[in-house]
């Protein structure tokens, strides 16, 4: 425990293994190698090797798919680790609890649109939407990114198999497990778990009970600058303007 800073980047951290975590980026490839060598715990089922741990529990939990965070105790949906149930916990709280949580130091607000979230990690990666940083680069075509995950999605496009996470039920294949995931909760189970909070109807996806709320109750319509006509979705207004406006 106790504050280290980063002598190659001056980043700070709140836990020294973290740090130690975090030198790592600025070793080689096989600089990373060799350390990792000399780390004693071993995953089971890839053979990655851990520092300490914890941090082997986590990693095995994406082998066994278990759930070890804990269910969320209002939509009974389950989590890989604490910190994104506590994450996730914060998603019900009405507008008053959400203050109280930032003042009592637990929570950050967002200076820009005052959005409330439960961990500093989340904060900081939720700024990079206004200040327009990009501090990730890609060391292959040098397109910049402002999280590293976005980063990390992005480099499968330079990989052999660009799209690793593949449908059992059909051909289909996807570059996160996450999509994978939604695409058979709504094609192929047919699942509508997501309840609109106004009227209940229930839907396969967060998106399309956002796109119910701002059409259905929030009356929100998109108009096409050309010829007036309104669409409930952007989507829909992008599509008008490509078929009828489009440019000569």
């Amino acid at each position: 425990s106790g504050i280290a800073v980063s002598a190659h980047c001056a980043k700070v951290f709140f836990h020294r293994h973290h740090l130690t975590r975090h030198l790592l980026v600025h070793l080689s490839r096989e600089e990373r190698a060799e350390v990792r060598q000399s780390w004693r715990h071993g995953c089971y089922f890839c053979r990655k090797r851990f520092q300490v741990s914890p941090y082997l529990d986590r990693h095995l939990a994406t082998h066994t798919k278990e759930k070890l965070g804990g269910r969320c105790h209002i939509c009974r949906k389950t989590f890989s680790s604490k910190q994104k149930l506590t994450n996730h916990r914060v998603l019900h709280l009405s507008e008053d609890e959400k203050v109280a949580l930032v003042k009592q130091g637990s929570g950050r607000e967002c200076l820009f649109c005052h959005t409330i979230f439960a961990s500093n990690a989340n904060y900081h990666a939720h700024l990079v939407s206004h200040t327009k940083e990009k501090p990730f680069r890609c060391n292959q075509c040098g397109k910049l990114f402002g999280r590293n995950g976005a980063l990390k999605l992005h480099k499968r496009i330079h990989s052999a198999n660009p799209r690793p996470f593949k449908c059992d039920d059909c051909d289909q294949a996807f570059t996160t497990k996450h999509n994978l995931g939604s695409h058979k909760k709504r094609v192929h189970r047919k699942l509508k778990d997501i309840a609109c909070s106004e009227c209940g109807k229930k839907f396969g996806t967060k998106g399309a009970t956002v796109v119910h709320v701002s059409s259905v109750h929030a009356k929100i319509r998109h108009p096409c600058p050309h010829c007036g006509h309104t669409f409930t979705q952007k989507g829909n207004l992008g599509s008008h303007l490509r078929k009828v406006h489009r440019p000569e």
